[in-house]
């Protein structure tokens, strides 16, 4: 006769099991699960090919955040559409000193108005020029003036973004590309370029330069 499988010592070890895949998932996610992460939401001008979910948020090469979610707003009665892109920045990777203690402390209280007054922006960057993948760079420039580009309400505040020099070099390219199309008659230079290859061909195929070389070989042998 089977023995009766214990119902209290099932129990114990599916909890025990359960225990170990918790531990197990905070030790890989590297304590990211217990963080008070905040939500930001950023606007670019232009095509952000290159970024996508994961993608790192750096402070002057500094990682902080990344991007958790890209979206797609459209109004089709205007046809305009616009790519929100949303951050997650951790703010224990940001620290401040006290001015009276000197000491260190985790940044608490610094609202995202006032950081934005003093000139924090977003921009692109090129992480890799091989697999053309970007991530958004957070650093202060006061000289650019904060440009909002939400035309809908958002649950999430926003971080200005100023053009990149990635995005410039798309921009410009862009417009290279479109003055060539404009100003430059395809066809007709395809056969220009045609008509060239076949004068060469016929003049080194020849038979006077086919003498020319023979007699240039023989006065070399000479």
């Amino acid at each position: 006769m089977s023995k009766q499988a214990n119902p209290a010592a099932i129990g114990s070890f599916v909890l025990g099991g359960l225990a170990l895949l918790v531990i197990f998932v905070l030790i890989i996610a590297g304590g990211n699960f217990l963080k008070d992460e905040r939500r930001y939401v950023i606007y670019f001008d232009g095509t952000i090919y290159g970024l996508k979910v994961g993608s790192n948020v750096m402070f002057r090469g500094v990682p902080i955040g990344y991007v958790s979610d890209i979206d797609v707003v459209s109004d089709f009665q205007t046809l305009e559409f616009e790519v929100p892109v949303y951050i997650n920045i951790i703010p224990d990777s940001i620290k401040t000193v006290d001015p009276e203690s000197g000491l260190i402390e985790d940044n608490e209280g610094t609202t995202l108005g006032e950081l934005v007054k003093l000139g924090l922006r977003a921009s692109l960057r090129s992480e890799s020029l091989i697999t053309g993948q970007l991530y958004i760079e957070l650093d202060f420039h006061p000289d650019e003036p904060p440009v909002y580009r939400a035309k809908a309400a958002d649950d999430y505040p926003e971080i200005p973004s100023i053009p990149s020099n990635i995005q410039e070099v798309i921009a410009k390219a862009q417009r290279f590309v479109s003055n060539l199309q404009s100003n430059i008659d395809v066809p007709k230079l395809a056969a220009d370029i045609a008509r060239i290859v076949a004068g060469l061909d016929q003049f080194v195929n020849s038979d006077e330069t086919q003498r020319l070389t023979a007699q240039a070989n023989l006065t070399l042998t000479e």
